[in-house]
This record gives structure tokens, C-alpha cells and sequence, in this order.
């Protein structure tokens, strides 16, 4: 399994950083939400970024075998 690394990014206009995280975290959270595009970087490979929009791809869903 490959190591990735996964971020969001957003401008809030908030009074704390605290604030600003909590508004991120509730945004990204809402079912309607439209926060899904996201920078992913595969931590062993050369550093490139990719860009992945969850709107232009079909739903992937994963089931782990426990």
C-alpha cells in the first residue's frame, strides 16, 4: 500500500487559527459540500503533486477484508 499525502485548502477569514480550523473542518464535513478538490503527493515518489477532483471522477469504493 502506497503512503500519500492528502491536503485541502481553503481562505478563512477568522479571529483565532483555532476558528479558522473549525470553520475548515465544518465546510469540508457539510454532505453538500464543495470542497473536494485535493493535492495529493506520494510520499516515496519524486514530489510532484497531483490534482484530484472528486467532482470529475466516479466514486471508488474501498472494503478492507478483516
Amino acid at each position: 500500500m502506497t503512503r500519500y499525502l492528502v491536503t485541502w485548502e481553503i481562505d478563512i477569514d477568522a479571529e483565532t487559527a483555532h476558528d479558522a480550523a473549525r470553520q475548515a473542518h465544518e465546510i469540508v464535513r457539510r454532505p453538500d459540500t464543495s470542497a473536494n478538490v485535493y493535492k495529493v503527493i506520494e510520499h516515496d515518489g519524486n514530489g510532484e503533486a497531483v490534482t484530484v477532483d472528486l467532482e470529475d471522477e466516479p466514486a471508488i469504493h474501498v472494503t478492507t477484508g478483516d
